[in-house]
């Protein structure tokens, strides 16, 4: 009689961590979908949200994995636009930021960027396109409120042709998930060695 409530004591808290540890991610992956079929039209005019999922999240599992593989990065850019570049992402530095001038038409100029590396350079990406706020297990009433509602941005590396080689999404870690076991094969945090 003891071993019995021991055993269902035991069976009762593992059951109970693994739903606390399981349940909130699978939440916050549902967040995510449903998957849909990637347009080219509904990524260039994705508003990218706060708080909810946005068009282009829900497109990136048909992105990566029946989009994007064989294509250059002129392909890409096609689908996708214009990517970012290096020097456009370059650092701020505190300075930077307290310089404010306007151009003669009366709008803002750009702050300057002087900082040292860029953005992401830890990546070592190739492209980059924000995709929308990380989701997390949350309803969106409070997600807004969250001041550190990371945005995610799609990493693309290309091999020694241009052609597309590897993903990586910062500003989650549930994106393997997300796109499967197929989609994980060239998910990649750092560039593959060539």
């Amino acid at each position: 009689m003891k071993t019995a409530f021991i055993v269902g004591t035991v069976l009762a808290l593992t059951a109970l961590i693994c739903a606390l540890l399981i349940i909130p991610r699978r939440l916050a992956i549902n967040k995510y979908g449903p998957q849909t079929k990637f347009s080219h039209q509904d990524w260039m005019s994705d508003s990218l949200p706060t708080g909810v999922s946005s068009t282009r999240q829900k497109m990136i599992r048909d992105l990566i994995l029946y989009v994007l593989p064989g294509k250059t990065r002129s392909d890409v850019e096609e689908l996708l636009g214009k990517s970012a570049t290096h020097v456009s992402m370059r650092r701020y530095t505190q300075a930077d930021l307290l310089v404010r001038e306007r151009s003669t038409d009366g709008s803002w100029k750009p702050f300057p960027r002087t900082g040292t590396g860029y953005y992401y350079e830890e990546l070592d990406w190739d492209s980059i396109y924000p995709i929308g706020t990380e989701q997390r297990n949350l309803s969106s009433e409070y997600a807004e409120l969250l001041p550190n509602s990371h945005l995610e941005m799609l990493i693309i590396r290309y091999d020694t042709n241009q052609v597309f080689a590897s993903w990586y999404v910062a500003g989650s870690k549930l994106w393997p998930q997300v796109v499967g076991r197929e989609g994980r094969r060239t998910f990649h945090r750092q560039r593959s060695k060539r």
